[in-house]
């Protein structure tokens, strides 16, 4: 779980896939708008959204200061925890009307009881969804994305085809491809600390053109390009 609240005018972002389903709920005034890479599909939220596993980047527009609470979700447990088909908000961000605790979050004074309502409501309707894909996903996390999904439905016991079916109805993505977004978050990760061949390599890619090529198919730009302009957090990319 996390929080924002900025006193900028306004501002826009670029902000990478990542391995997690984001639920948030917006506290401040403005509205949120929210684009595909390539500037298609543009969808505006105001009270809650979540954003499902993405291939792509999405821009983030806000015309007024930043205020939310959010929750980043285990991959396997999204659709659990939102009580619709994972593929309803996979690569795309699904707003979320009249969701109970809105008016509760917005009401409180402060940001500890504020965490403490949203982990009771998510602790509230939550579900456990199918321990085999609980556990894939972690194996593919704990792996950085360097396994192989035939070991994983060999060692779960349980045909590959039915696997990659299960998997997918589950998080939104094929295991193939979500082992591809946790090995290039990966690598977006370890960039501040190492060269861009260390990362290459320890990412299990091919050589440093494959990296290069995988990791502008992910971000929208070159290694470089993104070191230049990417924010704090290392998660997105400011735009000006």
């Amino acid at each position: 779980m996390w929080a924002v609240e900025a006193n900028t005018t306004s501002f826009r972002e670029k902000v990478l896939p990542r391995g997690t389903v984001e639920w948030m709920v917006n506290l401040g005034a403005g509205r949120h708008y929210i684009l595909r890479q390539d500037g298609s599909r543009r969808s505006t939220h105001e009270q809650a959204w979540v954003s499902g596993l993405q291939r792509e980047c999405l821009y983030i527009e806000s015309p007024a200061p930043p205020c939310f609470i959010a929750a980043s979700l285990h991959a396997a447990y999204a659709g659990a925890f939102t009580g619709r088909d994972a593929a309803a908000f996979t690569e795309t961000v699904l707003e979320l009307d009249a969701l109970p605790v809105y008016a509760t979050l917005r009401e409180l004074p402060d940001w500890p009881a504020r965490f403490a309502a949203f982990e009771e409501f998510l602790r509230a309707c939550g579900a456990r969804p199918n321990a085999s894909v609980i556990q894939a996903a972690d194996t593919i996390l704990e792996g950085g994305g360097g396994v192989s999904i035939q070991n994983i439905s060999a060692k779960l016991g349980i045909s590959h085809k039915h696997f990659v079916e299960l998997f997918t109805r589950t998080t939104g993505l094929s295991p193939k491809r979500f082992a591809r977004l946790i090995r290039l978050e990966r690598a977006v990760a370890e960039a501040a600390t190492a060269n861009w061949t260390t990362v290459a390599h320890e990412c299990g890619f091919h050589d440093q053109a494959h990296f290069n090529r995988e990791f502008k198919r992910f971000t929208g730009v070159t290694p470089t390009e993104f070191l230049a302009t990417r924010e704090a957090s290392g998660q997105a990319m400011m735009e000006g």
